[in-house]
């Protein structure tokens, strides 16, 4: 009697480890795959949609752009060595960005720039 106890008890016992240990199975299995879309899945797919709209913008705007000034500054010959010598290109640059900055410091309403 005690050995078919003991039978019938060790068999129950092993069906609830056999499912338990099937539904932990499983929930580590979902976690990891919802783990990999997160990290690998979604930044990729999110990155292409904006790279394709940001190049769909690109585009749009070179086809409005009729004219064949760009605003860059082209010299070639002995003014382009000498402006390259006194690095004229770069201080030009500097002088815009900081005529830029001081229109934006005036624009902002508690700026002590005035």
């Amino acid at each position: 009697m005690t050995a078919l106890l003991a039978i019938v008890g060790s068999s129950i016992c092993t069906g609830l480890l056999k499912a338990l240990s099937d539904r932990i199975l499983f929930y580590l299995a979902i976690k990891a795959l919802l783990i990999a879309i997160c990290t690998v899945l979604i930044p990729i797919v999110v990155n292409n949609i904006i790279s394709g709209y940001l190049q769909d913008a690109i585009d749009a705007m070179a086809a409005l752009n009729t004219s064949g000034l760009n605003g860059s500054m082209s010299f070639s010959g002995w003014v382009g060595y000498l402006l390259d010598c006194f690095n004229i290109p770069e201080c030009l640059s500097i002088i815009v960005g900081a005529i830029q900055l001081h229109i934006t410091l005036k624009l902002i309403p508690f700026s002590p720039i005035k």
